[in-house]
């Protein structure tokens, strides 16, 4: 037995230098696979949900009467957007809850990186106040873009 306790130490040594040489290697693996993931998507490690800014505007001047909701969509993504989804919601002024909402409206206009695109929306249904009166602020919500992935 003295001699199994003699080796024992170098025995523990050796299973450490194994051990440990094959955490460095998993690490050094998942490292290499993020470079290549960084690499192959352009720097941008975010490649499913590009950014989109959404600006409203009721009664605006651009838009017509029975379509009086005006919504700018910038693409701020480095992908173009194939779509976007999202709603109109209205609250008091000054206050946090929202009224609407239920009806989810789309764009399908394919927006370029950099780019803005302003359409013009009828209210929906649910929504039919008089917006242009400082009582409410109106606001888009739940926006959803959509890049072909």
């Amino acid at each position: 037995m003295a001699k199994n306790e003699a080796q024992s130490p170098s025995g523990l040594l050796e299973i450490f230098k194994i051990l440990a040489t094959l955490v460095l290697s998993g690490v050094l693996l998942v490292l290499i696979f993020m470079l290549a993931h960084f690499v192959a998507n352009k720097g941008n490690w975010n490649v499913k949900s590009p950014v989109v800014i959404a600006s409203i505007s009721v009664n605006s001047a651009n838009c017509p009467k029975e379509r009086p909701v005006e919504i700018g969509l910038k693409n701020n993504g480095r992908e173009d957007v194939l779509r976007v989804n999202f709603k109109i919601m209205v609250s008091d002024q000054g206050h946090s809850t929202l009224y609407g909402g239920r009806t989810i409206l789309s764009n399908d206009r394919i927006i370029a990186p950099g780019n803005t695109h302003r359409s013009c929306y009828e209210l929906p249904d649910e929504l039919l106040l008089d917006l242009s009166s400082p009582q409410y602020e109106v606001r888009l919500v739940d926006i959803w873009p959509h890049d072909g992935e």
